[in-house]
C-alpha cells in the first residue's frame, strides 16, 4: 500500500513539473492559440493584421512602459510558443530598467553576454536585448528544447 501511494506521489511530482508553462503578463504559454488569443486581446492588445507567415500572430497594443508595442506570437503545434515583444521607440536606458524590473520579478539573471541578458525559468526563458531598440522574448520551455536540440544538430555540421 506504501509503494502504491508513494508511486502515485511521484506521479503527480513529475507530471506538475513537467506540465509548467511561462508566463506572458500572466497568460500561460503552451495553451491553445485561441485561447491565447482571447487572453492576449482581454490584456488591451488588438490584432495587428494578418500575418504572411503562417503561425505567427501580430498584436498592437501597451507593455511595460512602451505605449506602442508589437507583439509576435509564434504557434508550434495549435499552442502559443514563443512571444517577441518589440516596442515601437526605446533606448539603452529603458533596457537598464527594464533588466532590473525583470530582476525584481524573476530574480538575477542567470547569463550575460554584451546588451543580452537571459532568465532561464522552469517553465521556459526570458530574454531582454538592446540591438537599436529594445527586444523582449519569452519562450516556452517546449520552444526552448526544440531551438536547442535545432541548434546543437546546426552546430554539430560544423
Amino acid at each position: 500500500m506504501k509503494r502504491i501511494i508513494l508511486t502515485l506521489m511521484t506521479i503527480f511530482v513529475f507530471a506538475n513539473t513537467f506540465a509548467q508553462h511561462i508566463d506572458f503578463l500572466g497568460i500561460p504559454l503552451g495553451q491553445p492559440m485561441k485561447a491565447f488569443d482571447r487572453s492576449i486581446q482581454a490584456k488591451g492588445f488588438a490584432r495587428n493584421g494578418e500575418s504572411q507567415v503562417p503561425n505567427l500572430h501580430h498584436y498592437k497594443g501597451k507593455f511595460w512602459r512602451f505605449e506602442i508595442t508589437y507583439l509576435i506570437v509564434e504557434e508550434e503545434n495549435g499552442r502559443a510558443s514563443r512571444v517577441t515583444v518589440a516596442p515601437l521607440r526605446s533606448d539603452i536606458s529603458d533596457l537598464n530598467s527594464l533588466v532590473n524590473s525583470l530582476i525584481k520579478k524573476y530574480g538575477r539573471y542567470t547569463q550575460k553576454e554584451g546588451n543580452e541578458y537571459v532568465w532561464k525559468l522552469r517553465g521556459g526563458e526570458i530574454r531582454a536585448v538592446y540591438y537599436h531598440g529594445i527586444g523582449i522574448y519569452y519562450t516556452d520551455r517546449t520552444s526552448s528544447i526544440y531551438y536547442r536540440k535545432y541548434q546543437r544538430n546546426y552546430e554539430d555540421d560544423l
